[in-house]
């Protein structure tokens, strides 16, 4: 089995114009558009459809151009910068050690004036997890050139991946024109999103959207993860049809994205839509076996009496995990997050939950941390952590359910009370299960509303 992971939101920037002659790290041209059209289905589809065969192409193209031209800095370049396309086409984990490999190869030939190289090495490292060695690499690159703007959202994902918010507020600050790109609009969206303004977010990831929809060059891979990602703010917020719109405008572009598709399959678990739910993670899963999937897959399958099927996700997951401890331990927020969610193998789920703030802080390493406490039965553990992952105000069901179940379990059934009703208000089908316990725990509380 290879091994497979969740792509960075950076590598949803196109690397490579579309017949592969040159990789390409530019901001997209500003747009003056003061209010960006949401496109249709129509619309999307006036593209070319997506080849999955194009890329392996280009590999094979650029690769033997290092073979004829050995010394060739710009020409390694350029094959890492396929590879970490196709590792954001399939999730192949194998594919970003390519890229991180053949970067280095390109800056050993040359050092200086090589940029490019060196935002696709800080890129490869940032998709395996070390955020702090990429960090590194791009704050380097800024001191050569303060005007890098790759290197620039580079250093902000990576500090929005440690949690490092004060920072990455500062770096994604707009200076100028050239800072209204679709990149760093959608990092600034995220950041919105962790501030507790989730419709400032939506706005920017529809002119995100906007500009990549007008960028003809960007592969349709690329575009369809600015689809999927207004798809995800909308989800967050409750609105299902919506973001079922978004989600199927993405996979219009990439039928093959089993980020949407577990998109798609999160979506009709939530809404207790079953047999959708399996058909949905069905068919990401069997693109690649994420985490993510197989844990819906899970609820869904248990929901539906197929305890055998169930069982069989739990399994898969447990070998994506012995594989993923050669890889970095990609994986542990989720499988944290999953054993706490099910009650299985509680004390492992806190080990992880542990090992994850080890290496970001971020909110919702915190509300990890927070909620494998509580299983756990550490309530002050729990109570600091969960403190922590709210500290921004951020308006989302998922902490906001692990925050009042805390609060409760400490006693203070008005705190909770309020904290369950937040999370159900914002969107009651945040979860497969958590939603109907919210409600079953607001009703048996005092002058408990249990909301839709």
């Amino acid at each position: 089995m290879k091994m497979r992971f969740v792509m960075p939101a950076f590598l949803a920037l196109g690397l490579m114009c579309a017949g592969g002659a040159y990789f390409a790290f530019h901001p997209l041209r500003p747009t003056t558009s003061p209010s960006p059209p949401v496109l249709s289905n129509a619309s999307v589809l006036r593209r070319a459809p997506y080849d999955p065969l194009a890329i392996q192409k280009q590999v094979e193209f650029h690769a033997g151009k290092t073979r004829e031209n050995p010394r060739s800095a710009m020409e390694f370049a350029f094959l890492a910068g396929t590879y970490l396309q196709r590792c954001r086409e399939t999730g192949d984990i194998d594919d970003a050690l390519r890229a991180e490999q053949t970067a280095r190869r390109s800056l050993a030939i040359r050092t200086r004036h090589n940029a490019g190289a060196s935002n696709l090495l800080a890129l490869s490292l940032l998709t395996q997890h070390r955020f702090s060695e990429a960090r590194g690499l791009a704050e380097k690159a800024l001191a050569l050139d303060p005007g890098d703007r790759q290197a620039a959202d580079l250093r902000a994902e990576c500090l929005l991946e440690l949690g490092d918010y004060e920072e990455a507020g500062k770096a994604l600050r707009p200076t100028g024109a050239e800072d209204d790109n679709a990149t760093s609009n959608s990092l600034r969206a995220r950041l919105y999103a962790i501030d507790g303004n989730p419709t400032a977010a939506l706005t920017l990831l529809g002119r995100a959207q906007f500009q990549v929809d007008r960028n003809m060059d960007m592969p349709v891979a690329n575009v369809a993860w600015f689809h999927m990602r207004r798809g995800d703010c909308l989800a967050s917020m409750g609105n299902a049809r919506e973001a079922e719109q978004a989600y199927r405008e993405a996979l219009a572009l990439f039928p093959g994205d089993y980020r949407t598709l577990t998109a798609l399959c999160r979506l009709a678990a939530g809404q207790n839509h079953w047999r959708e739910a399996i058909d949905w993670g069905a068919r990401a899963v069997a693109i690649v076996p994420m985490p993510d999937a197989l844990v819906l897959l899970f609820d869904a399958y248990q929901a539906s009496g197929n305890a055998a099927a169930a069982r069989a996700q739990v399994r898969l997951l447990d070998s994506i995990a012995t594989l993923s401890r050669a890889h970095g331990n990609l994986y542990d927020r989720q499988r944290a997050l999953f054993y706490a969610d099910h009650d299985l193998h509680l004390k492992e789920a806190l080990t992880l939950a542990r090992a994850e703030m080890k290496v970001r802080h971020d909110i919702y390493a915190y509300d990890t941390l927070a909620w494998a406490s509580f299983k756990n039965g550490k309530l002050k553990e729990a109570k600091q952590a969960i403190d922590r992952a709210l500290a921004r105000h951020t308006l989302e069901a998922g902490i906001l359910y692990h925050a009042g179940r805390i609060a409760c379990a400490q006693g203070k059934p008005t705190e909770g009370r309020a904290l369950l009703e937040h999370a159900l208000a914002i969107n009651h089908g945040f979860h497969p299960t958590a939603p109907a316990e919210a409600r079953r725990i607001l009703a048996g509380l005092p002058h408990g509303t249990a909301q839709r």
